[in-house]
């Protein structure tokens, strides 16, 4: 009995000890596009994850800028075990299919439509990205 509450104890000090994850959706309402004061927000979310709008972790940022033709351009450390062919994708994508929360970023396209954009020129339901590999 003393060993399984020693394990119990332990565990929920351990998950009290982890860090929480972002959980960042897509919100259609509450884009990038949106925001007046983007220098700010862009600085906020270094180092943060960027997940598609169907919950799937592409990674983490190394860099997030806004480019001369108002595309965000991020630069995601990309999760091992995913399909995509590099270790950093660096990734363009129009402002208004960006949602930033929580120090997180989600993208429009679903996983799915963002590997699938990477064969047809960058066009997927969410408009043309660009996908780019290091």
């Amino acid at each position: 009995m003393t060993r399984k509450m020693t394990l119990i104890a332990t565990t929920a000090l351990a998950l009290a000890a982890a860090p929480l994850l972002a959980d960042v959706t897509f919100d259609p309402t509450n884009t990038l596009a949106g925001k007046e004061d983007r220098v700010s927000t862009v600085s906020a979310i270094q180092g943060g994850d960027v997940v598609t709008s169907d919950g799937v972790l592409l990674g983490q940022i190394e860099e997030f800028t806004i480019n001369s033709d108002d595309r965000a351009v991020i630069q995601i450390d990309v999760e091992a075990g995913l399909r995509y062919d590099g270790d950093t994708m660096m990734l363009m994508i129009d402002p208004k299919h960006v949602t930033v929360a929580d120090g997180s970023v989600a993208v429009e396209p679903t996983n799915d439509e963002l590997f699938a954009a990477i064969g047809l020129g960058g066009q997927n339901t969410a408009g043309a990205v660009e996908i780019d590999y290091k």
